[in-house]
């Protein structure tokens, strides 16, 4: 079953822009209490889509089975529209069809708790060839490192 809010105070939102730089001083890594001892993070700024989550949340439990622990940091809370196909133009914006995350660079995915560094990686690549932005894995005492050298 897709993730998706329960009640939302408007049913169709404008698209928005985001933006592509994020300094690490205003990202929001450091701004929130983190649960587990592995993460998944963003390095650059884009959207997600609610299967991109639920692909890697069944992958990742798939892989690990019962152990660990796994938290996804991130709700898809942005709707996005269609018109069915053979609709002229006009009459309106269509029906919702799928929800989506902005995601800004820096920004915690996954987190895994109660598993070896080994496991954590392994699970953590099935779930990066499933995601459309790229990203890198981190331990929780590692500084985080948004670009590639």
């Amino acid at each position: 079953m897709l993730i998706k809010p329960k009640k939302t105070k408007y049913t169709i939102v404008q698209k928005g822009k985001l933006k592509t730089f994020v300094s690490l001083r205003t990202s929001k890594i450091n701004k929130f209490k983190n649960h587990g001892d592995y993460f998944l993070y963003s390095c650059e700024t884009g959207f997600l889509i609610d299967k991109h989550l639920e692909a890697g949340k069944k992958s990742i439990k798939n892989f690990l089975g019962k152990k660990g622990l796994l938290w996804i940091n991130v709700f898809p809370s942005k709707p996005v529209t269609r018109k069915p196909v053979g609709v002229r133009i006009g009459k309106g914006k269509g029906s919702v069809s799928s929800w989506i995350i902005p995601v800004f660079a820096g920004k915690i995915l996954f987190e895994l708790k109660n598993v070896s560094f080994i496991q954590a990686k392994n699970a953590f690549f099935l779930i990066q060839k499933k995601l459309p932005l790229l990203t890198r894995i981190s331990l929780k005492k590692q500084p985080l490192y948004l670009f590639y050298n």
